[in-house]
Formats: structure tokens, C-alpha cells, sequence
């Protein structure tokens, strides 16, 4: 009894402000009719015209919100547009409101807490009840999945749940909202950002969607542990994840299974231990077969929401529509409806305070029930439409024009900018907006802390956007209307990208933050300029935005895939030769050819950099700044395809020549300085004056931290490479000594150092990418020199990996990927005293790796003037012969005789055309299915079926490879400032230098200066790598021979060669020539 009056005076207290504001509001529109004027033609479009007095606005207002805090949020709005202030001038009426709003929550929070909290949605509480068990209480259930059909309240009934966790059990809540995403990378990327992890951005990764096998092991090993490490009790709650789903479905049950196989079991009533538990929703069941089922189906929940139930359909319609109906009229209406939560509320919203009635409401479903589309199985589209159509025609077009974010979250300045207000005035108007949308269901708030209270994003429902698309679709004035949207949208968020673009040196940490936040806006940022050329801008007008373009374009190759980058710059090459914007044309071709460079493409990469020579020579050239700056990015350009030619002294011309340009402009030019810099030690190297090279990356890393020198804690995308490089100079000076007359303690010094630099860049580069695999690549070859083959194979298996899920074939490092693997297992199956078995087993799947390296050659993989080609048929026959395999030998050498006369021709120049490979990136980026390799059996249908493009393949080559240097066999640095050159640094040594037991240790000195041999003329790609966890396992493929049927036919053999002398020497020696 004694609680009762302070729950009274707590039930009244927010009451009663309310009831103080209405009456000072009434007051005021009562005495100043100028207010008054102001106040009710701002909500005409709203409220209607019969409003006159200050009584009839809040009746009118509390029949269109069905909810109070919507009806106090359209006043804020209100108030703060007119700028109405009380107490003589001393208090905004707006701050009042905030005040009273917020005592609602924390009101509503207090009774909640005592078990008195109102309901947020009607029905659903057996469901609700089940879920706040199962997570609280079950000690072996860890995960939940909500699903059922669009609209039905998946996400309500997980934020109500979440909500009551948070309030009334103290939890934490750490929700993420996968709406637009269709990687399982982005979870977890985007999860740990949010845990607080600073990852850094490569730049290569926008596809790299496969997870298969470890290449992102590390972050899921860093996603789970942080998730176990949680001290209190914590949901983490994954909204909309049907995308993932849908895409990449297998690598998401497998990290599932994985997260709650770790998270930690608990007693229920011991309060003393932290309960973690997941939380996911989604259209579709998880375990919809007997493998799901079994690998997390005693794990997790599934519960299915569908339509609601009837009393409860009627409760929510009667409640909502604030009419009195007749229960049968009501049943019919609902039948319309599905009893879809979705439908039903924005029905009722868009009739509340109007002259229908339920009689007519039905007759108006029953006119128009063979108009709905295919998507509308619930009966939302009706609904939908006829809140839409009961709209004020502003808001129909504002509405139809926000449908340019799709699902993605925009903030209150995005959405005022889609309506054209200034950022200085006019938020407040389209907060009216936007609330009255949100009343309708059309616009919702997309929560994402639970600790602060009312978000700050808004978003659309899916099923409206839908609806939206539609109607644009089949409307001219509703596309018109977007086209408009789409001009806007690019206006606003182009100083967002050029923000974000311009820090992604200097901050690394900060833009890699916002570029996560508005990745999907930026991606339609550049997709709607490309659709929209009226956007296009004259790009070189001053030296500030010349860098901007250079800072935005790594952002486009971050966001975009290889086709649409190509079609971005043939819209700006072309804007270009309309408007005789020469330096522009010198730019954007200049981007292709990199474009082109990246993705092993030299041919075309050597013709536009032609044509803008052609272009320089023939052409007045402006002489202001920028020019500088474009000339200085076109030489440097020119003189990574000269250095990827083997032609050294023309590249270091272009690139001293390139220096003095940006030397000009030094202050803003300092990342290009840094990668020029970078690039004269890749050529130093490949020159083997490994000391010089050195001198010159450390010199790249210390004008880089120049840039970012307030980052502490982070290293930016081209230290990475720096570092990277730095480690293949020291390494290579490492066996350059090997064997001389330096002491063994500087040589091991030197050697450590090199491991040092390739873990350090490889750990701020956990992401997938071409990148991250070059680091892989070449501290695998270091730990294999150093005869550390299992660490060896998890680097070389892990960029493998990487390479297959990110480049479109053919292409050499993918190749080349495939020897490095072979080769390691050739070398591990000739170590003395290898058990036969092991032996067996090593040369098995050293025969498989060069099947796929073989498949990939026959497309154009692989050049036959190519200093590797030759340790690639020499491993590969030697590994079929050591194994007996007659038939394949055959096989073998017949197909490289074939390739060698030329009769592939005509299928390389198919395969390794751009039209056809961008067509390749576009299907892939669209689909995400991995390239997987193929079988000689298989036709050439299978050329299509090739991994999904990286929007940047960033090594240095073009179609060299990571073994390719003058004597034959080095990979080389990377001279591109943000990607490596794929570098072997063992190769790289003086022949004279080079001891037998050296070249047996090396993995790519097969043919090397042992052999004497030189490399031929050819576009050659030089690249870098370094990596930490990696695959532990032979990647199952298509084409591979299973190895114990091969163990059980050629193991007497291999007895037999064992016993009779050195298996070395009857298997495989580095200087067999």
C-alpha cells in the first residue's frame, strides 16, 4: 500500500508537463496571431486545413501519431523552425519539449524496470516470453534466429526483447544492422569496428567476399574472442542478415557454428559468470537441411514469426485506426492484410483523422485486389499504397525521392539535403517530415546503441522501398522525381567523400571509421554519377583538387569492382574530350592505365599511356600547378610498365622525372612522393643494389609518416607496403651474404629484421586482399628458405586462397599462386629421411597444385617467355614422373608443346580481353561465387566461371610474376604506393654468390642462376607479401587427385627409390637444368 502513491505521482508527473505545455502552447496561439499563422501553415500539409484553433491542432495531431513521443517530436520540430521562444525571449520552447521527451524515456525506463513498462506492439508475447528465456536461462541454447516474410515484425520483436534485456536485466546490447551488406566480411568487420578495433583499409578488398578455408582467420579469431571476452552479461543482435545469407551462406554457418561453439556455457543461476548470447533475423530458416541441423542445430533457436493472431490483428487495427468497426468488416480488412503487422499499422496511420470508413475501406481492397504485384503475398503492397495515396502530394514525392538511399541509414542532413534545404536552415521542416513518414510506417528509426536513447538514422523498410521501385518503374513523374534525388544525393555526399578521401592518409583510423559508416552511400555515390553524366566536373581546375581526385580515385577502387571503375573513367575521358579539358583527358586515361596495370592487362596499360604521350606532344598543356601533378602521376605510371619490361634505366628516368614534378608542389604532393620513392627501390632492387633499395623504401616510410604522423597506434595502407618492401631488401641482402665472409650474428640479424617487417605490415592488414597476399607470399618464401614448412604453407595456402576469391583469371599471380604451392611441396617431399608416405602425399598434391597452375596458363596465365614457365613444366612433369602417373604425363607434355606452338592463341586473346574480363568482374561482383579450378576435361564454358574481380589487383606486375628478375627468377617490390610488386627476394641474388645447398633451399631459384639462365624480354610484375594466420589445409579442388588412391599404386616405387640412393636426387634437384 505504500507504494502506490509514488507509482501515482510517477504515472502523473510527465503527464501533467505535458498538460502545462499544451496550455501555454494553447496561450500563445490564442494572444499572437502572427505565431499562429506561422504554426498552422507549416502544418497544413499534416494536419489539414480545418485546424484553427490551438485545440483543434493538438486533436488533430493525436489523430494522426498513434504514438505520443511522435506527436512531442512533430512539436519540437515546430518550434524550432518558427523559433519560438517563452519567458520573454529567455527559453526556446524546443529545449522545453527535449526536456519533457526525454523524461518520457527515462520514465518509461523506471516503469519497465518495476514491471510496468506499456507494450511496444500488440501480440507476440509467447514469442517474446520464449526468446527472453531461452537467452537468460538456457544453458546450452546460444543463438537465436527470428525469421518469417518481410513486414511481419522480425526486428520489433528483437529490439522489444533486446530493450527489456537492457532495461530491465542490465545487459548489454551490441546490435548491428547488415541492411545493403552481402559479405560475412562486413559483419565482422563492421562488428569489431563497433567492439572498438582499429582495422586498416586496403584498398584491394571491396571483393574479397569469400571467407573460404583461413584468409580471414584472423579477424574471425579476433571477432570471437572479443564476443567470449565480453565481462557482462551481452546479446549481440545481427539485423537483416538475408543478404549475407543469400551470397554467402556457407562461410556464415561455418563462422556460426564456430562463435557458438566458443561462446562460454553458464549456469543459470550464477550470476557471477558474464552469459553471451547471439541474436539474428532473417527472412529465411538457417537450418532448412540435415548439415545445418547437425552443425548448429543444437546450438540455436529458431523462431518463426508469421501473421499475427486474430484478436491480436484486431487489437492492433482497432487501437491504430482510432475507429469503430465492425469485427466482421474488420476480419475481411485484416484477410487483405495477412494480419501483417506492417500492413496493418501503416493502413491505419494513413486513415486516422479521415472521412472513410471501414465499409469503404473494404470496398476500396475488393476494387483493387487483382492489382498487386508478385511481392505482395502478405497484402502489403495494397496497404501501402493506400497510406501512400492518403499522403500530401509533397510528401508522396519526398517520400519517392528518399527511396535514393534505398535501405542503407541517412542522418538528418542527408535527408534534408534530398529535399533540397540549405544545411543552415530547413532541418526542421523535414523533421516534420520525416516524422509524419515514420507515423505512416514508411520511414522507420534505425536503433543501433541501446544506451543512447532515440536514434539518430532513419532508413526504409524494405518492403517500402520495393514498393518505391515500382513505382518509379512504372511512373515518368516518380523517376523525374529521383533523377532529381539522385543530383542532390551526389551534391551532399561529395564532400563527405572528398572529406573521408583526404584523410585516408593522414587519419587512417577516422576515414577507415566513416568509410565503414557510409560505405553504401559512397558506392551509389559513384555508381549515380556514373549513371547521371550531368554530374561529371571538370577535375584538374587547381592543384588542391587535382589531389582531391587522386585521394577519391583510391576510394573508388576501394568501393567499386574492376567494370564499374572502367566505366567511370571512360564517362570522364569522354566528359573530358567534349569540354578539350586536355590535363583531364591526361588524367583519367592515366587512372585507366593503372586500372589496366593492376589487373595484368600490359597491352592495353602500354596503349592509353601511348596515347597520352601522343596527347602531351600534340596538345597545349596549361603551366599552372596541377599540371605538376598529373604529368608527375603519368611518368610515374610509365615507369612502373617500364620497370615491369625489364627496361631499369628508362623506368629511373621516368621515375626521377616524375620527382621533380611533385618536388614542386611538396606540401601537398607528399604521399606521391612517398610512392615514387618506393618505386626507385623496387628498381634498385631489381638491379640487385639491395642496400640502395632499402635506403630508398625507408626513405618512402619516412616522408608517408609525415603524412600520417598523429596516428600512433595505426599504420596506413602504404607503410604497409613500405614495410613490406623494406623486409624483401634486407631479406635479399640476407642470402646475398649467405656463404661470404659476413658474420653469421649480422646475417641472422638481418634475416629476423625482414620476418619482423613482413608480420608487422601483415598485422595491420588482416583483410583479404591482393595485398595481404603478396605479404603472405613472400614471408612463406622466406620461412620456406628457412625450411619452416608448415608456417610456409599456411602463408602460400592463405594467398592462394585470397588470390582465387579476388582476381578474375587469367591471371599471373593467381598462376603463380598455384606454383608457389607446388613448388613448396616438392621441396618438402626431398628433405632426407622424409617417411615414404609423407613423400607420397607431398608429391600428390604437388602434381594437383600444377594441374590448376596448368588450367590457368591455357587461358593466359602464364606467358611461355616467362622465366617461370619453365620451372613450371619441369615441377610439373617431375612430379607425374616420380609418381608413375604415365597417362597424365602424357597429357602434360602434350598440352605444353601445344601451348609452346602457339595453338592457345586465339583463346588467350578471348580470355585476356578487357571486355571480356570486365564483364567477368561485373557478373561476379554481382554474384560473389568464387572461381573455382578446372579439370582438362572440362570445356571452355568454364573460362566464365572465374573468381570475382578485386577493383584492384595491386600488384606491380603486369604480366610478369613474383619469380621474375634479369637472371631469371627474382620477384621484385612493389613500386606501387599502396600495393606491392610480388617479390621473391631469395631469387634476386648474384650467381656467383649462389652455393648449391642455397639453390636447393629457394623455391624459386628452380631454373634460377644456377642454371645460368636469362630471363627473356618480357612485361614482367614484381611483387611483396607478408602474412600471419593462414590455411592449415589443402584446399579441395575439382581437378585434384585424391591422394590415397595415388599412395596405394606408387608406393612400392617410391620404396624402391628410397632405398636405392638419394630421393633428392632421383626426385628433384633446384639445378637440374
Amino acid at each position: 500500500m505504500e507504494v502506490m502513491p509514488t507509482l501515482t505521482r510517477m504515472a502523473h508527473q510527465p503527464l501533467q508537463l505535458w498538460s502545462k505545455i499544451r496550455s501555454d502552447l494553447n496561450e500563445i496561439l490564442y494572444t499572437d496571431d502572427a505565431i499562429k499563422q506561422e504554426f498552422f501553415v507549416l502544418s497544413e500539409s499534416k494536419l489539414g486545413h480545418n485546424v484553427k484553433t490551438g485545440e483543434e491542432f493538438f486533436e488533430a495531431l493525436d489523430n494522426n501519431f498513434s504514438e505520443h513521443c511522435d506527436v512531442v517530436e512533430f512539436v519540437i520540430n515546430l518550434t524550432e523552425e518558427i523559433r519560438l521562444h517563452v519567458d520573454d525571449g529567455a527559453t526556446k520552447m524546443a529545449d522545453t519539449l527535449r526536456q519533457y521527451l526525454q523524461s518520457l524515456k527515462d520514465y518509461d525506463k523506471e516503469l519497465t524496470s518495476k514491471g510496468l513498462g506499456q507494450k511496444c506492439f500488440v501480440g507476440r508475447q509467447r514469442e517474446l516470453d520464449l526468446i527472453l528465456r531461452t537467452i537468460k536461462y538456457d544453458e546450452c541454447v546460444k543463438g537465436i534466429l527470428i525469421h518469417g516474410m518481410g513486414g511481419m515484425g522480425k526486428t520489433s520483436l528483437a529490439v522489444e526483447g533486446c530493450r527489456r534485456l537492457y532495461i530491465e536485466d542490465k545487459w548489454n546490447v551490441c546490435k548491428i544492422d547488415l541492411r545493403e551488406y552481402s559479405a560475412l566480411r562486413d559483419l565482422i568487420c563492421n562488428t569489431l569496428t563497433k567492439l572498438g578495433e582499429k582495422l586498416s583499409v586496403s584498398s584491394t578488398d571491396q571483393n574479397a567476399d569469400d571467407l573460404s578455408g583461413e584468409n580471414q582467420k584472423y579477424l574471425k579469431e579476433l571477432l570471437i574472442r572479443r564476443c567470449c571476452d565480453q565481462t557482462t552479461n551481452t546479446v549481440f543482435f545481427f539485423d537483416n542478415i538475408d543478404d549475407i545469407l543469400e551470397k554467402d551462406r556457407n562461410q556464415f554457418m561455418l563462422f556460426t557454428q564456430q562463435l557458438l561453439e566458443k561462446l562460454p556455457s553458464f549456469c543459470a543461476n550464477d550470476d557471477s559468470q558474464s552469459k553471451i548470447r547471439v541474436l539474428f533475423t532473417a527472412r529465411k530458416t538457417l537450418l532448412d537441411n540435415g548439415l545445418a541441423v547437425k552443425i548448429i542445430g543444437t546450438s540455436i533457436l529458431e523462431v518463426e514469426i508469421v501473421g499475427l493472431e486474430e484478436k491480436a490483428a484486431i487489437d492492433l487495427f482497432n487501437t491504430t485506426s482510432a475507429m469503430k468497426s465492425d469485427p466482421e468488416t474488420v476480419k475481411k480488412i485484416l484477410s487483405f492484410c495477412g494480419n501483417c503487422p506492417l500492413a496493418i499499422l501503416s493502413l491505419c496511420n494513413s486513415i486516422r483523422n479521415s472521412t472513410i470508413t471501414p465499409d469503404k475501406l473494404l470496398l476500396t481492397f475488393q476494387m483493387t485486389q487483382n492489382e498487386t504485384s508478385a511481392f505482395d503475398t502478405f497484402g502489403v503492397e495494397a496497404c501501402l499504397k493506400q497510406s501512400y495515396e492518403r499522403l500530401d502530394e509533397n510528401l508522396q514525392q519526398y517520400l519517392v525521392m528518399l527511396f535514393v538511399f534505398r535501405t542503407a541509414k541517412f542522418d538528418i542532413d542527408a535527408a534534408s539535403a534530398i529535399r533540397g534545404n540549405n544545411k543552415k536552415w530547413g532541418k526542421a521542416t523535414t523533421c516534420l517530415d520525416l516524422v509524419h513518414l515514420k507515423s505512416r510506417h514508411f520511414v522507420e528509426m534505425a536503433f543501433e546503441d541501446f544506451s543512447s536513447g532515440r536514434s539518430k538514422f532513419y532508413c526504409l523498410h524494405p518492403l517500402v522501398v520495393q514498393f518505391l521501385f515500382k513505382k518509379s518503374q512504372s511512373e515518368e513523374r516518380s523517376n523525374a522525381l529521383l533523377d532529381t534525388a539522385k543530383n542532390r544525393f551526389i551534391e551532399h555526399f561529395d564532400g563527405i567523400v572528398s572529406s573521408i578521401a583526404l584523410d585516408f592518409h593522414a587519419h587512417p583510423v577516422e576515414s577507415q571509421k566513416n568509410l565503414f559508416e557510409n560505405k553504401i552511400h559512397i558506392q551509389n555515390f559513384f555508381n549515380y554519377i556514373m549513371k547521371s553524366e550531368g554530374n561529371l566536373k571538370h577535375a584538374c581546375v587547381n592543384l588542391p583538387q587535382v589531389v582531391g581526385e587522386f585521394r577519391k580515385d583510391e576510394l573508388c577502387s576501394f568501393v567499386l569492382n574492376n567494370h564499374e571503375r572502367n566505366e567511370y573513367y571512360d564517362q570522364n575521358i569522354n566528359f573530358a574530350k567534349l569540354n578539350e579539358f586536355v590535363l583531364d583527358e591526361i588524367y583519367w586515361k592515366t587512372a585507366k592505365a593503372r586500372l589496366y596495370f593492376d589487373i595484368d592487362r600490359s597491352d592495353e596499360c602500354d596503349s592509353l599511356l601511348s596515347e597520352i604521350e601522343n596527347i602531351i606532344k600534340s596538345k597545349p598543356i596549361p603551366s599552372e600547378g596541377q599540371v605538376h601533378a598529373v604529368l608527375g602521376m603519368f611518368y610515374w605510371m610509365k615507369g612502373r610498365l617500364l620497370n615491369a619490361n625489364n627496361c631499369c634505366k628508362d623506368s629511373l628516368q621516368c621515375m626521377e622525372k616524375s620527382l621533380s614534378y611533385y618536388q614542386k608542389e611538396p606540401e601537398l604532393c607528399k604521399t606521391e612522393l612517398a610512392n615514387i620513392y618506393n618505386s626507385i627501390g623496387v628498381i634498385y632492387y631489381k638491379q640487385k643494389e639491395f642496400e640502395r633499395s632499402e635506403e630508398y623504401h625507408k626513405k618512402a616510410v619516412e616522408v608517408e609518416k609525415q603524412v600520417s604522423q598523429n596516428e600512433k597506434d595505426a599504420i596506413g595502407i602504404n607503410l604497409q607496403v613500405y614495410y613490406t618492401n623494406i623486409a624483401t631488401a634486407l631479406f635479399a641482402q640476407w642470402q646475398k651474404h649467405a656463404g661470404s665472409s659476413v658474420s653469421e650474428e649480422l646475417n641472422r640479424h638481418l634475416i629476423t629484421e625482414a620476418e619482423d617487417y613482413y608480420t608487422l605490415a601483415i598485422n595491420h592488414d588482416p583483410k583479404p586482399s591482393e595485398d595481404r597476399a603478396k605479404k603472405l607470399t613472400n614471408r612463406g618464401k622466406l620461412y620456406l628458405v628457412r625450411k619452416k614448412f608448415d608456417a610456409a604453407e599456411q602463408d602460400l595456402l592463405e594467398s592462394l586462397q585470397i588470390r582465387k576469391s579476388i582476381l578474375v583469371p587469367p591471371n599471373l599471380n593467381l598462376t603463380l599462386a598455384y606454383h608457389n604451392i607446388g613448388n613448396l611441396f616438392i621441396q618438402k617431399g626431398q628433405v632426407p629421411g622424409t617417411d615414404v608416405e609423407t613423400v607420397a602425399k607431398c608429391f600428390v598434391e604437388a602434381a594437383n597444385y600444377y594441374d590448376e597452375a596448368k588450367f590457368q596458363i591455357e587461358r593466359g596465365g602464364l606467358a611461355v617467355t616467362d622465366p617461370a614457365y619453365k620451372t613450371i613444366v619441369k615441377n610439373h612433369k617431375r612430379a607425374l614422373k616420380v609418381l608413375m602417373d604415365e597417362r597424365r604425363s602424357e597429357q602434360v607434355k602434350q598440352f605444353y608443346q601445344d601451348f609452346e606452338a602457339g595453338k592457345y592463341s586465339k583463346k588467350i586473346k578471348k580470355c585476356r580481353s578487357i571486355d571480356k574480363t570486365m564483364t567477368i568482374s561485373e557478373r561476379l561482383a554481382s554474384t560473389g561465387k568464387s572461381f573455382e579450378g578446372k579439370s582438362d576435361s572440362e570445356s571452355d564454358k568454364s573460362e566464365s566461371e572465374d573468381e570475382l574481380s578485386s577493383d584492384q589487383s595491386s600488384s606491380e606486375d603486369i604480366t610478369g610474376d613474383e619469380e621474375c628478375s634479369n637472371n631469371g627468377d627474382s620477384d621484385f617490390i612493389s613500386d606501387d604506393g599502396g600495393l606491392l610488386d610480388e617479390t621473391s627476394p631469395q631469387n634476386a641474388i648474384e650467381e656467383s654468390q649462389v652455393s648449391k645447398e642455397t639453390c636447393m633451399s629457394a623455391p624459386d631459384l628452380n631454373d634460377g642462376p644456377c642454371n645460368k639462365r636469362r630471363a627473356l624480354p618480357r612485361p614482367e610484375r614484381e611483387t611483396l607479401d607478408s602474412g600471419i594466420d593462414s590455411l592449415t589445409s589443402v584446399p579441395s579442388e575439382g581437378s585434384f587427385t585424391d591422394t590415397d588412391d595415388i599412395l596405394s599404386s606408387k608406393r612400392k616405387r617410391l620404396v624402391s627409390m628410397a632405398s636405392g640412393g638419394s630421393l633428392e636426387d632421383n626426385v628433384f634437384t633446384n639445378c637440374d637444368k
